[in-house]
């Protein structure tokens, strides 16, 4: 019983609240339900102040993306939002359509990515989430191109 207890207390899920090492700090998090981005939000306000928060959001049309969007506003300073491909993704456009603020737009979570790195600086969060297919690709990004702030 006492190892079934550690196992469990020792689980990680990839993409759940994933922080990256390095700075800027990069957090990967698959959130794509309302229900997913409010737990998101508590964490991002637990885990500690940062000047700028830049969200890299791409999402699926079939998800309530105005739910989402809401529930992180308040804890996002700079958006970085990608068109997802394929007949259930959502466009840049639509989800700015939700959002007041300072909202850029990219062809690609890899993009939209990338943008950010080149903006934040050591003390901001980047946090990646509203979609496996966005975290993937940025995981995938991530993974082939070692940048110079991480």
């Amino acid at each position: 019983m006492q190892d079934l207890r550690r196992g469990l207390a020792e689980v990680t899920l990839p993409a759940r609240f994933q922080v990256l090492p390095g700075r800027p700090q990069v957090i990967l998090d698959v959130a794509h339900n309302v229900e997913a981005a409010y737990t998101l939000a508590e964490n991002l306000a637990a885990a500690g102040f940062a000047a700028e928060t830049i969200a890299v959001c791409g999402m699926l049309r079939d998800k309530d993306i105005a739910g989402v969007l809401r529930a992180l506003a308040p804890r996002i300073t700079r958006w970085h939002l990608a068109s997802l491909p394929g007949a259930r993704g959502a466009s840049a456009d639509q989800l700015a359509k939700n959002l007041d603020g300072v909202v850029e737009k990219f062809e690609s979570p890899a993009q939209a990515f990338v943008a950010a790195m080149g903006r934040a600086g050591e003390g901001d969060k980047i946090v990646v989430f509203g979609s496996f297919l966005t975290v993937g690709e940025v995981m995938a990004w991530l993974k082939k191109n070692k940048t110079s702030k991480r």
